[in-house]
């Protein structure tokens, strides 16, 4: 239910806000956290907070995130 608003800030063009929005994406423990945090590794302002984020979802969705990852590359 929140993980949409908080997808809305990465694109709100202040790099900082944006990294508060990855880290809670990663605190969320939501599914739906992932695809968002894929996409913000092509940020290069926040590539580094999506990637610990996405770390912290892989501990309890370890299946999803590494499909959204391969799917990233193919």
């Amino acid at each position: 239910r929140f993980v949409a608003p908080l997808t809305g800030l990465l694109d709100a063009g202040e790099p900082e806000l944006g990294e508060v929005a990855v880290r809670a994406l990663g605190r969320s423990a939501s599914e739906a956290a992932i695809g968002p945090l894929v996409g913000a590794l092509e940020d290069d302002s926040l590539a580094a907070a999506a990637s610990r984020a996405l770390v912290q979802l892989a501990q309890i969705h370890p299946v999803a995130v590494r499909a959204a990852l391969a799917a990233r590359i193919t």
